[in-house]
């Protein structure tokens, strides 16, 4: 069994390329996280892609996406 990649919050801010208030966002509606400590959170990138996959939204505005911004429900 080989450990999962493991990445800080400020890591994954620059890899979303997000600002802390979007990170915050996430965060409530479910992003999974691991608390270190009071305040140090670290995310495990496999469940964030799971997670990202899973609360993707088609926008409409983006024709590659397919129209309607409905949200895709998972399985």
């Amino acid at each position: 069994m080989g450990l999962e990649e493991i990445i800080t919050e400020k890591e994954l801010v620059e890899l979303l390329g997000i600002d802390d208030k979007a990170m915050y966002n996430l965060r409530q509606r479910g992003l999974p996280f691991t608390r270190l400590g009071r305040a140090r959170r670290v995310y495990l990138v496999a469940e964030v892609v799971e997670w990202i996959k899973a609360n993707q939204i088609r926008r409409a505005d983006d024709p590659t996406r397919g129209g309607s911004e409905t949200k895709i429900e998972s399985e």
